[in-house]
């Protein structure tokens, strides 16, 4: 048997946090760019339309490409893809200039990447975690605090950046993240890590049908799925309609923003971070609905309280209690899912999720103008915390444990 090597797995952590702090200045620049170049925010939330439209499809068709690529390989491919795709929009504004149609369209080109090299990550973190004697939700708790530490840090840098060289010249880093991301995969993680899948292919087609069967025919893994897609409508548009709006009312203003926006990632580092101790000792289907609940009830909290020290404290709090969320839906389909299925079922579970989030950002805008922000808070809240106390009666929730094993059936 080979020795423990610890290097695999964290220089896939460095990757993913280098390429994650560009994501986030990405995030922040792009819109802000479409707003000082066009003045229109219904444009700014087009390219947000579009970047999210292409990742949903690329979901659904590209699991099975990860698969028959590689899931080191499809890493590699997709951040070298990125950080060509966004390296372009600067060269174009700095030269020939850059029309706002070339702009959809490279932001989409770049987001088609996130799928599958997201899927190809995650399907790896299961071979990285053994080879370095680490258990899989503490592993993965360690790579859900570094994403979310990389928003806490990515966002009040790309603040300071824009105002130094402008939100165009900011891609620059993000064009650069992907390829150092790209770099450290291939000096730190083995060729012999995350080869195509150990079953026959039976064509691209019936690969793509293997992966919607294996996520929809496990009762935990379909229930787990059609709740995220509910709750990400629910909580889609918090972040890029509510936040803002309910910052600007008496919270705090720009500044507020930031320290809400701020207060809610260091909640999901500590978050994920604490879960990952203490993982094997905690009940995984009960803490996996009371964290779901206290996250819900953070949300109809913020309606209730004037003022920022407090709606502060309730970010923290509620960023806390979503910080172990991920890890454990993630450790649940690496666990029940076959090993040789996984870039598939992770790609396809992604775009289910991700389909949610444009009509949910979509209807939190209107019901923002309609209804005013502290309205719609105590309507999500409380939708929210009934859909997660509802959890209590899905058995296969309620009862969520590591099986004995991990489950092998054959693709296709």
């Amino acid at each position: 048997m080979a020795p423990r090597s610890r290097l695999p797995f964290y220089g896939m952590l460095t990757a993913a946090g280098v390429s994650m702090l560009g994501t986030e200045m990405t995030v922040i620049g792009v819109p802000w760019y479409v707003l000082v170049t066009t003045g229109s925010p219904a444009r700014a939330g087009l390219v947000g339309f579009f970047t999210v439209l292409a990742e949903v499809a690329s979901g659904i068709l590209s699991g099975a490409i990860v698969d028959r690529l590689g899931r080191r390989t499809s890493s590699i491919v997709a951040d070298l893809g990125s950080a060509t795709a966004i390296a372009v929009v600067p060269v174009l504004a700095a030269t020939a200039g850059l029309q706002f149609w070339q702009l959809v369209v490279l932001i989409s080109i770049r987001s088609l990447f996130d799928a599958p090299g997201s899927a190809a990550r995650t399907s790896l973190v299961v071979d990285a975690a053994t080879r370095a004697g680490i258990e899989l939700p503490r592993a993965n708790s360690a790579a859900q605090a570094v994403t979310r530490g990389a928003g806490l840090v990515g966002a009040p840098v790309a603040g300071i950046l824009i105002a130094v060289i402008g939100p165009a010249n900011i891609l620059w880093f993000d064009a650069a993240s992907f390829a150092l991301s790209a770099a450290i995969f291939i000096a730190a993680v083995p060729g012999s890590m995350g080869r195509s899948g150990t079953t026959r292919s039976e064509g691209y087609l019936a690969d793509l049908r293997g992966g919607f069967r294996a996520m929809a025919a496990d009762p935990l893994v379909r229930s787990i799925v059609l709740l995220v897609v509910l709750t990400n409508f629910l909580e889609a548009p918090m972040f890029s309609v509510i936040t803002p709006v309910y910052a600007r009312s008496g919270h705090g203003g720009a500044t507020g923003l930031g320290i809400l926006v701020g207060a809610l990632s260091l909640g999901g580092v500590l978050g994920a971070l604490l879960y990952g101790q203490f993982a094997r000792w905690v009940p995984r289907g009960p803490a996996y609905i009371a964290f779901f609940t206290a996250w819900g009830v953070s949300i109809l909290a913020l309606a209730m309280v004037p003022g920022l020290a407090i709606p502060t404290a309730i970010m923290l709090f509620g960023g806390f209690a979503a910080g172990p969320l991920n890890v454990i839906i993630t450790t649940a389909l690496q666990e029940r899912i076959a090993p040789e299925m996984h870039a598939r079922v992770f790609a396809t579970a992604r775009a289910s999720a991700y389909v949610a989030i444009p009509l949910g950002v979509l209807a939190g805008g209107f019901a923002v103008q309609s209804w005013g922000v502290t309205r719609v808070l105590i309507f999500i809240g409380t939708a929210y915390t009934l859909t997660a106390l509802s959890m209590g009666f899905n058995r296969h929730i309620r009862g969520m444990r590591a099986p004995a094993a991990i489950v092998t059936t054959p693709a296709g």
